[in-house]
């Protein structure tokens, strides 16, 4: 929509993956960065996992490289434009509780 196309108009967009790189119907999810002042290092796509059912807590600050950057998924969320939605048997998401309900 013009939201989403306003917000990454005339900008690089950085995509972060995460734990899972599908949902349920087959769709990437990535998180989706703009505005950021220079290459940002993302955690590991498994950053999230430890061993067995166990996970780290989620990430609340941006990455190094993004730290004026702007969250895209969570513009979206924060301007009623999406919401979040989480899967039973699957663990966290690196930002999932950042921008939950």
């Amino acid at each position: 929509g013009e939201f989403l196309e306003e917000l990454i108009k005339d900008e690089r967009v950085w995509l972060e993956y995460d734990r899972y790189q599908d949902d349920k119907y087959g769709r990437i999810l990535a998180w989706v960065w703009v505005d950021c002042e220079s290459k940002p290092k993302f955690k590991d796509p498994f950053y999230m996992h430890l061993s067995g059912n166990r996970s780290r807590e989620g990430l609340t600050e941006n990455p190094e490289g993004c730290k004026k950057g702007k969250l895209a998924n969570e513009e979206m969320v924060d301007e009623n434009l999406a919401k979040t939605v989480k899967y039973e048997k699957r663990g966290p998401l690196k930002y999932e509780e950042r921008i939950g309900d």
